[in-house]
């Protein structure tokens, strides 16, 4: 989990969460972004791409607030979810 805006201590000790760098997310099979923080607003495609395994298999990108263009993350490259 990644969330540079949040105190990682308080939410270690409230939540028993320990936050990641942004640089350790990498072969992932899926993402999950579910805060509209400016940092992931900026990211382009090749930035989220940067996160997945580089296997040929799809893509699952969960965009929870709605921040990116279902048309820029077409199947079968990307299973993209949105609420």
């Amino acid at each position: 989990m990644v969330d540079p805006q949040a105190d990682a201590e308080e939410a270690n000790r409230l939540y028993g969460i320990t936050f990641r760098q942004l640089s350790d997310i990498k072969e992932m099979d899926a993402v999950i972004v579910a805060v509209s923080h400016q940092e992931f607003l900026s990211w382009k495609k090749e930035d989220l791409d940067a996160f997945f395994a580089k296997n040929g298999k799809t893509k699952v990108l969960m965009d929870l607030k709605g921040m990116y263009q279902m048309q820029d993350y077409p199947l079968p490259e990307y299973s993209y979810w949105r609420l």
